[in-house]
């Protein structure tokens, strides 16, 4: 497996430091990068936030049998959209969390689901075992 962490790839109101991006030109690297054989795709909820999901939706279009899809769930954003971060992995916030990535995703299946970061009110197994119904 080769693989594109997507983090970087980011629309106009990226918070990270780089700066306005192309929208266009994320899509375009996710495209390019199947082309040349990258097969394993990772973002999170969190990156953009939202809009990085939305934007390998877009870059995986036609194309999602080509790849295996990862994203992540357990952080949010900040009130501002942005930092601060802040853990959730409370297991009645699954439901909808897995349902917004379907969604920006554009796709019925994500192949690898996994918590961002461990939110230390909720014991881990809770968090895990609300995992497993998946």
């Amino acid at each position: 497996m080769l693989g594109l962490g997507t983090w970087a790839l980011g629309g106009p109101d990226w918070p990270y430091g780089w700066g306005p991006q192309d929208e266009s030109e994320s899509v375009a690297t996710i495209h390019r990068a199947v082309a040349l054989g990258i097969n394993w795709i990772d973002t999170a909820a969190v990156y953009g936030p939202f809009t990085n999901e939305e934007l390998v939706g877009r870059g995986l279009e036609g194309r999602r049998h080509e790849a295996v899809l990862a994203t992540k769930w357990g952080l949010t954003a900040g009130p501002t959209g942005g930092y601060p971060l802040s853990r959730d992995a409370r297991p009645e916030r699954l439901g909808e969390a897995v349902r917004g990535s379907l969604r920006r995703l554009r796709t019925d299946v994500i192949d690898l689901y996994y918590l961002h970061r461990v939110d230390d009110r909720v014991p881990l197994e809770d968090s895990w075992g609300a995992m497993a119904t998946l």
